[in-house]
């Protein structure tokens, strides 16, 4: 009887009122974070040097793609980013500000942006430095751990008086 199925096993194989071995599948997405940029208020344009005064905008590119991605935008998952500073002689971060966005059915890319109505000035900034901005992403539910986590870095700003 060796490499033979006992006729019992082929009856319950193919019994329709069997119910099938339990399957998950998880649609594959990816998240994309760039366009770390600073834009003049008063120009509308994208700048590395700044008056202390000189209102500006700090924004960043948030892109998803992949075929699970139709099925998570309307879930409004919350879009946080925290915008930082850093000086070349400082050893800590400055905080600039967050700006939150919701994901939204058939809406993939995304450009969550910080105003800063009043300057850098107004946020401990100093003249006649030049700092790294960063910004630290998270996507997820509010209040609960977060489904993504990136970080960008590497704009490059200067400030004057």
């Amino acid at each position: 009887m060796l490499g033979q199925c006992p006729l019992s096993l082929l009856v319950k194989l193919q019994t329709p009122s069997m119910p099938p071995e339990p399957h998950v599948s998880i649609a594959s997405f990816a998240c994309a974070l760039s366009d770390l940029v600073a834009h003049s208020k008063q120009t509308g344009n994208p700048e590395t040097i700044f008056s202390l005064e000189e209102p500006l905008f700090l924004s960043i590119k948030v892109e998803f793609s992949g075929s699970g991605a139709i099925a998570l935008m309307p879930l409004q998952l919350s879009i946080l980013v925290e915008f930082y500073a850093k000086a070349r002689k400082r050893s800590e971060d400055l905080e600039l500000g967050s700006a939150t966005l919701p994901t939204r059915a058939k809406q993939f890319i995304y450009t969550p942006t910080l105003a800063i109505p009043i300057g850098l000035g107004s946020l401990a900034v100093l003249p006649d430095k030049a700092y790294t901005i960063s910004a630290l992403v998270r996507i997820g539910a509010k209040g609960h751990p977060a489904l993504i986590t990136g970080f960008v870095e590497g704009l490059f700003i200067q400030t004057y008086e």
